[in-house]
Parts: structure tokens; sequence; C-alpha cells
């Protein structure tokens, strides 16, 4: 395992204020995530609209939840990016089922349309899927950031930015067209959170150091070493 993360990016020293926000962030994520699951297992039914009805689903979602929160904690206390690899995994994982919930959904729809020789908009169903698809390419490319195997760190931020703007486009487009009571606010927040999650890795890439730097300097330190170091039968 030490092996595996032997490139990781190293974490800043001037980080604590970020690394204190990245863990309240990470709380408040975690109030969004677990709730679902909690009334799922005491009621036996979904409490989200348009999310998967499905026992395994909220079991992913449990498991991100709760890596998220103690990652969040380790990256504090000790400043090992390593520590946020298994809810990036987690993440990637969960969000494989509503994708394959939405594609579905789509099929139906679009069949039921065709079947009826009628015209629909589709823009809903393709926008949820692209959603799920950016989240996805956001896991992927933050773990591989965490492996130090790109110099850059560009992509963790331009799908980042592009996954919290697709969630605060649907969040808005989800508020104007339902009816307000208490259980729809809840769905929309228990949504909504996506936001702070997706800023998430831009927050952390922001307090961590190139894994090319970490490599230079590493490089450098043993140059100076050789220079300063002069054997005695030299002299």
């Amino acid at each position: 395992m030490i092996s595996l993360f032997k490139n990781t990016p190293s974490v800043k020293d001037k980080s604590t204020a970020v690394r204190y926000m990245i863990l309240a962030i990470a709380f408040i994520c975690t109030i969004f995530i677990i709730s679902p699951v909690m009334v799922f297992l005491v009621k036996k039914e979904n409490p989200l609209t348009e999310m998967p009805n499905s026992g395994i689903y909220f079991l992913f979602r449990a498991f991100f939840g709760i890596s998220l929160l103690i990652s969040g904690l380790v990256y504090l206390v000790y400043k090992k990016l390593s520590a946020t690899f298994i809810p990036a995994i987690m993440g990637l994982i969960a969000s494989v089922f509503p994708l394959i919930y939405r594609i579905d959904r789509y099929k139906e729809y679009k069949d039921i349309i065709e079947r009826s020789s009628m015209t629909a908009d589709y823009a809903p169903y393709l926008a949820n899927i692209g959603l799920y698809i950016l989240l996805m390419l956001l896991c992927i490319t933050y773990i591989i950031y965490i492996f130090g195997i790109y110099r850059f760190n560009i992509a963790v931020l331009v799908f980042s930015a592009l996954s919290a703007t697709a969630v605060l486009f649907l969040t808005i487009d989800k508020a104007k067209t339902i009816e307000f009571n208490i259980f729809s606010i809840y769905d929309i927040l228990c949504f909504s959170y996506g936001i702070l999650v997706c800023l998430l890795p831009t927050f952390i890439v922001f307090t961590s150091e190139k894994a090319a730097n970490k490599t230079e300097d590493s490089d450098v330190a043993v140059q100076d070493k050789c220079k300063r170091y002069k054997p005695r039968r030299m002299k």
C-alpha cells in the first residue's frame, strides 16, 4: 500500500484553515448522504425521488458517507492525501447505480414516446445521465491525481467545476417544477449537497503540492547532500 501511494502529492503545511473547512464540508455532506440510508433501513422504502430503490445502492451510499467523514478527519490530523482514496472509490461505485437507473428511465420514456408517435423533450433525462458521467469522471481523475500518475491537476479542477455546475443547474430546475413541502425540500437538499461534494477535490488540490514538485524537491535534496559530503580520503 505504501508503494502504491509513493508518488502521492504532499499536503502543504500552511493549509490548516482549508483542511478544517474540508472537514466541515465533509460533515455536512455526510448528514445528507446517510440520512436517506437510515430512512430506507427503518421504513424499507426509498425516501428519494428519481433515485434507484435498491438496497445495494443505499449500502454503497452509506459506505461513501462514512468514508467521506473519516477521511476528512484523517486528512485534517495527519495531512495524508491517500486517506481520501476510499471515499473516491466509494463515490465512483455509488454513482454507477443512479447512472444505470437514469439510462433505464430514459429508454422507457423514449420507447413510450416512439410507440405513441409523439414528440417529447429528452433534455432532462440526458442532463441527468450526463451529470453522473461527470461525477464518475471526477472520481476517476481524482484517483489518478492521488496516485501521482499525471503531472497536472487541471483535469480534476475542470471536472470538479463542471460537476458542481451541473448539480446546481439540475437543483434549480428541480426546484422550479415541484410542489414545495417538507418532503420535497428534504429531497432537494439530499440532491444539492452534491455541489459541495464536487467542490471538495478542488479544495484538496489547492492544499497539496504537485507530485512532480515532490519528486523534484527530493532530487534537489539528494544533490545538495552529495555536494556537502566530502569523503575523508579526498581531503
